[in-house]
């Protein structure tokens, strides 16, 4: 019976890993880094999608971006605010870009993707497989830096 007990916990475990693997967080001050991930690549470029809860009285910035797997990492802000979906976060509140980042406001949720701003990373320093964790360091104006795992989600095409 206590076999049984420990297969039934096993199997559970394994069960839920992919599940919790995909929805991964890092707590910073205040601000909530929500499953920062990349779809596989081969060639060499990846767009890192995240969201960043700001439960904070104050807004923040995203500053720069680091990433030591590859020869560049570029915080891009919207390609165009009329894109359907782009240009607001969660309560309503427009994005705000300027040359020094991505403005973070209080009291809301920011969509890295690709419609929206986001981290583009270019010259890594090999193809992205399924599954692979990137680091990344992120700096924020008032919160400062944190280093991240970005991860490689299959290609579903």
């Amino acid at each position: 019976m206590q076999f049984g007990r420990v297969l039934l916990i096993a199997v559970i475990a394994a069960l839920a890993t992919p599940v919790a693997a995909l929805a991964h967080s890092k707590k910073h001050n205040l601000l909530d880094i929500q499953h920062p991930w990349t779809r596989e690549s081969a060639d060499r470029t990846a767009v890192v999608k995240m969201s960043i809860r700001n439960s904070g009285q104050t807004g923040d910035r995203l500053i720069a971006v680091v990433c030591k797997d590859a020869g560049s990492a570029g915080i891009h802000p919207l390609a165009d605010p009329q894109t359907a979906g782009a240009g607001k976060v969660d309560g309503g509140a427009d994005i705000k870009t300027a040359a020094a980042g991505i403005e973070l406001p209080a009291h809301s949720v920011t969509k890295f993707e690709a419609v929206g701003p986001f981290i583009e990373l270019t010259g890594l320093k090999r193809p992205l497989t399924a599954y692979d964790r990137i680091p990344l360091t992120l700096t924020f104006e008032t919160a400062g830096s944190v280093e991240i795992e970005v991860m490689v989600e299959p290609d579903e095409n």
